[in-house]
């Protein structure tokens, strides 16, 4: 099983962790500050929500170098969107977006994402990479 790392201070570097050996990622050429980034219950998918409000998904696949197709540090996960081109996106409130507090929590079975950045919260459903539902519009500014 893996152990996957983010350098949060600078926002760069994913690691897997396998039989004693590191690998890193170099996250730089997505030209995007990562907000949040957690690793999935299932062992296999990398899930992070960028500055500009948009949910990324690296996933680690199936093959002969990795049969169980869970995080490795012998195999790099690959950015992962639908074939229907759908990105999940947060409401943004705020005009600049990169100042807005983001942040978002998987359901216990990886099915369901509840997240937020700066606007309404947004429930997404994993498999179909859609919203399901948004509430909660964010608190009117102090005067």
């Amino acid at each position: 099983m893996g152990v996957v790392q983010f350098d949060t201070t600078k926002n760069r570097f994913v690691a897997a962790v396998d039989d004693f050996s590191i690998k890193f990622w170099d996250m730089d050429h997505l030209r995007l500050p990562i907000s949040s980034l957690i690793y999935t219950s299932s062992g296999n998918v990398i899930l992070a929500l960028a500055s500009n409000a948009i949910h990324l998904l690296w996933k680690w696949q199936r093959n002969e170098r990795n049969s169980r197709g869970k995080a490795t540090a012998s195999v790099s996960p690959q950015l992962w969107q639908p074939s229907s081109g759908i990105l999940m996106t947060n409401d943004v409130h705020e005009p600049n977006h990169e100042e807005a507090v983001s942040c978002f929590a998987l359901s216990k079975n990886d099915a369901y994402v509840k997240s937020t950045s700066g606007g309404m919260m947004s429930l997404f459903n994993m498999m179909a990479f859609k919203r399901v539902i948004s509430f909660m519009p964010p608190p009117p500014a102090a005067t």
